[in-house]
Order: C-alpha cells, then structure tokens, then sequence
C-alpha cells in the first residue's frame, strides 16, 4: 500500500513539473489576456505616433496636436506639412484631411475648435445651401471646385456633419432635424455608443462635380445689343441720349 501510495506521488510530482514548464514556456500574459510581446508593441506604436505629432505641431494649439495624432495614428504620416497645415491627399473616402494650425471655437453642437478639415467631391444643389448653412456652420460648399467640406475636431464628427448635409442635400431631412440628429449622435460617440452615422459615409463617390459656371456675357443685353456688335461709340452715345431723356424738364 505504500508503495502504491509513492507511486501516485511520483505521478503527480512529475505532472505538476510537466504543467509548470510548459506553463513558463508559453507567452507571458497581462491580466486582460493580450500577450505581454504584443502589449509593448502597442505601447511602443502608441509612443511614436505621440512623438510624431507632437514634432509636426511643435507649438500649435492643444486641439491641432489632439488631431494630428489622430489621423497619423489612422492615416500614417502627411504627404504635405507647412507652417500651417498638415495634408493627407486622396485617402478613401476623403479627397483630403488637414489639420489646421489656425483653429476656430464653435458650439455647436458642444464647445470645441475646428482644427480638422475633411474634404470629398460634392455636387450641391443651389437650392439647398440655405438650408445646409442653418443645419451647421462648418460645412462649407465650394461651387466652383465641386468640394464639400466640415470642420470638427475629430473624424467621427466631420463624418457625421458630411452624412446629414448629404441627406439635407437629397431630401431625406431637413435643417432643423439634421441640428437634433447631429446633437443626439454626438452625446452617443461620446458616451461610447458609436453608430454608422460617425464611422463611415453613407453616400458613394462622386464624379465631375467642378461647376465653373456661366459667363456674364451670355446674359447681360446693353441697350438691347449683345456686347460683341456694340461699337467703340455706342456706350457714350447712349448715355448722353438717356441723361437727355431723363434731365428734368424746367418751366418756361
């Protein structure tokens, strides 16, 4: 019997050895459960993209550098750095971030500062602009260009500013509910309940959107004669004879 006994001492000491190495051997893991090699990795990734925007904004304000370390955080490093500006061109679905050095307090819908730029191509449609300028000051339309832009101090913000134009834009809602949605999906990212609304555009890409407009020669007529047939003298001549028509007549 005591034989036997050491027997299944022998047994369990061996195993509790085997557990043990094999255990030591594994990865070291933090209490989370992330394997302490990845964890530093982390944390050493972390560490560049806080050094490497904080050399990019040296002396810009707190919110530019919050922003920087965002984007090169998500998008990598600048393709253009100025004075003023960091540029992330062409990076899907934007045609272009900034991150402006010259940043501007805005309270809607809570107080921040508008240091960062999205940009896409837009082709707005004249008759909503009034209604996009009542819906959030930092969307900005540029006819000419074909650009729609917004003004926030984080993506998920510019995202969504971008997504309610567009339906203000295609009739899906109007200004006054735009303002509401806008409130309602902020307080929810910051609450940590994050929707599509701020993750990603909800329209696709557009095409040829640049306007370069119409030229004010085809729709001014002067005295009835198009500005091509006018003679040198017409202008002169013209205006003598309307200032006579017009001279008030005086009593005899």
């Amino acid at each position: 019997m005591k034989k036997l006994n050491l027997g299944v001492i022998l047994a369990l000491t061996a195993a509790l050895t085997s557990c043990s190495m094999f255990k030591s051997s594994s990865p070291s893991q933090s209490g989370s459960g992330t394997p302490k090699s990845a964890q530093v990795q982390t944390e050493q990734k972390n560490k560049e993209v806080y050094d490497k925007a904080n050399s990019l904004t040296n002396g810009w304000p707190q919110a530019s550098i919050t922003a920087a370390r965002e984007m090169v955080e998500k998008h990598g490093d600048p393709q253009e750095v100025t004075s003023e500006e960091l540029i992330w061109r062409n990076v899907a679905p934007f045609k272009k971030i900034v991150v402006h050095k010259t940043v501007y307090n805005h309270k809607f819908p809570l107080m921040h500062q508008n240091a960062l730029e999205h940009v896409v191509d837009y082709r707005a449609p004249v008759s909503k602009i009034d209604d996009i300028w009542r819906y959030n000051g930092s969307v900005v339309l540029d006819r000419t260009k074909g650009e729609m832009s917004s003004f926030s101090n984080t993506e998920a913000g510019n995202i969504l500013a971008l997504n309610l134009a567009h339906d203000i834009m295609t009739g899906k809602r109007g200004a006054d509910n735009a303002r509401v949605t806008y409130g309602k999906e902020t307080l929810n990212y910051l609450n940590g309940n994050k929707t599509a609304m701020t993750q990603v555009l909800t329209f696709g890409g557009q095409y040829e959107t640049a306007d370069a407009g119409e030229s004010v020669t085809n729709k001014i007529r002067w005295q009835g004669l198009e500005p091509a047939r006018r003679s040198p003298a017409a202008p002169q001549t013209s205006t003598l004879r309307q200032a006579e028509e017009e001279r008030p007549k005086t009593k005899r």
